[in-house]
């Protein structure tokens, strides 16, 4: 790879919106030697994780490619420490590269990625001892893995980011802010954290949304205030009743004949996911709302989350080294177009919220971050474009019995959830942990 690839590669992503994934704004980017500048309308001070995050792509290769969504290809280049030496649908291998320009420092010659379709197949290689690392919801660590081999047998969960149930911005019933306010109050975030996600993810009790206690440094400011834990049907209940909303023949809350109806999506495959859904679900009959949760493929709910085919659904926003990422992620309406939404899956647009984000971006110290975050998690509480519920933990469960130098609470170098592909801006924690293992 040279500068050239470096340059073509930007200018690619900036060309085809399907694979800007972290919707970059680019107005140039030119080379001198080894130096590549890229240029932007405004200051990206706090986008620096997803400028640096995108793959680059060999100009010899990918120049002639119209479109990049529809091509593969069969001689894939790369220049990380490993290529590929054998591949099937049920997992693939990856050798040492001894072309890799730090290979001395690669102590691992094969890497096996399995394939699990649920978390359940994760679990029962992770508990055999069949894997040494994975990032899945697997409820019963302690007593399960970890109290089985204490000496090799880790977990750390960090909350990275915060799950959110996405309302559908665009549709009935979702579209409706006492709707939204109501499904808010009606929900008992402990029980989704405890009994959902098996007490490893905590209930965000900020209206805001804002992670905690990753975002610590940023909680001074005075744009959020808090949810109850446990949730309240009555108040629920008084926040539709106040917007005109009356029970019809069903038992069900309505709006000039039109009900409160709602489908809850989620990946059946994600264990947790789905018993979130269940209980929400549940959560909002009780209120007066004919909620139903529908468990649907992986694939089919990237589509439906893409496409914004849902009325209610399930989803993490992405994490970051500042607040920026969370909000983006969710605000930031370049990322939806209607039908290949990589964020603002809600489909909100808001040339308030874009205009904030803009400015948070260019921040370049927690002071300015925290006063620029005011009215983004102001907007978020009034509007709950979305609804927060609980933290989006990194999953993280190992076993050092054949290799060390895993990341831990005390030395964090990575979260340690493995990535599984590093196609996604801001990825990468396969690679970075890998090359710090090395044989017991």
């Amino acid at each position: 790879m040279t500068p050239a690839d470096v340059v073509f590669t930007y200018n690619y992503v900036e060309a085809h919106s399907a694979i800007n994934l972290a919707g970059l704004k680019i107005s140039s980017v030119t080379s001198s030697g080894n130096t590549v500048t890229l240029t932007f309308p405004t200051s990206e001070y706090t986008n620096l994780q997803q400028i640096a995050g995108v793959p680059i792509l060999p100009k010899s290769v990918w120049s002639s490619v119209s479109d990049p969504t529809t091509f593969t290809d069969a001689k894939p280049v790369g220049t990380g420490p490993y290529t590929l030496k054998t591949f099937t649908p049920q997992g693939f291998t990856l050798t040492k590269n001894p072309d890799y320009w730090q290979a001395s420092q690669v102590q691992i010659q094969n890497v096996y990625f399995p394939v699990y379709t649920t978390n359940n197949g994760a679990l029962s290689a992770l508990f055999s001892g069949a894997i040494d690392w994975t990032g899945n919801f697997i409820p019963g660590l302690q007593q399960d893995f970890v109290n089985k081999a204490p000496a090799y047998h880790h977990f750390w969960e960090a909350p990275g980011s915060t799950n959110a149930l996405m309302p559908n911005l665009n549709k009935w019933p979702t579209n409706q802010l006492a709707v939204r306010q109501a499904i808010s109050a009606a929900i008992n975030r402990n029980v989704i954290a405890s009994e959902g996600e098996a007490g490893l993810e905590n209930p965000v009790l900020t209206t805001s949304g804002l992670t905690m206690p990753t975002f610590q440094a940023w909680a001074g400011s005075s744009g959020s205030s808090t949810v109850s834990a446990t949730g309240s049907a009555s108040q629920a209940s008084q926040i539709l009743q106040s917007a005109g909303y009356t029970k019809d023949s069903a038992g069900y809350y309505a709006l000039k004949g039109q009900e409160v109806d709602i489908t809850l999506i989620a990946p059946s495959a994600y264990t947790d996911y789905a018993e979130v859904g269940s209980i929400v679900a549940q959560e909002l009959k009780a209120v007066g709302i004919n909620a139903n949760f529908q468990g649907i493929t992986v694939d089919a709910w990237n589509a439906d989350m893409a496409d914004g085919n849902f009325s209610l659904a399930e989803h993490w926003s992405n994490n970051g080294l500042t607040p920026y990422n969370l909000y983006d992620n969710w605000l930031d309406s370049s990322l939806n177009n209607g039908t290949t939404a990589t964020g603002d899956y809600e489909g909100l647009k808001s040339s308030a919220m874009d205009a904030d984000l803009s400015k948070l971006v260019g921040d370049s110290t927690v002071a300015q971050q925290t006063a620029d975050l005011a009215p983004i998690q102001a907007f978020v509480a009034a509007n709950l474009p979305v609804i927060p519920v609980t933290t989006a933990s990194e999953w993280f469960e190992y076993n050092s019995q054949h290799f060390v130098g895993w990341p831990t609470q005390q030395n964090p170098y990575e979260t340690g959830q493995p990535t599984g592909t590093n196609s996604g801006a801001g990825a990468g924690t396969d690679e970075v942990v890998i090359l710090h293992l090395s044989p017991r």
